[in-house]
């Protein structure tokens, strides 16, 4: 039988939270804050990089 990638994933947190439930999910908040702080730096990173006014003002000098 199949089973869904999102209880494998859910069985795999709470394995290595040991059962506990709150810890599993304070787990997963800390990996989410993570992983949004990284696109946040990555998305401001290409901002600046392709940003059309500075790039305009670059092509002037």
């Amino acid at each position: 039988m199949h089973r869904d990638p999102y209880d494998i994933a859910i069985d795999r947190i709470l394995e290595g939270a040991d059962g506990d439930v709150r810890l599993a999910l304070r787990a997963v908040l800390r990996e989410s804050l993570q992983l949004e702080l990284r696109l946040r730096a990555l998305s401001d990173e290409k901002s600046i990089r392709y940003d059309p006014i500075l790039t305009a003002k670059r092509s002037l000098n």
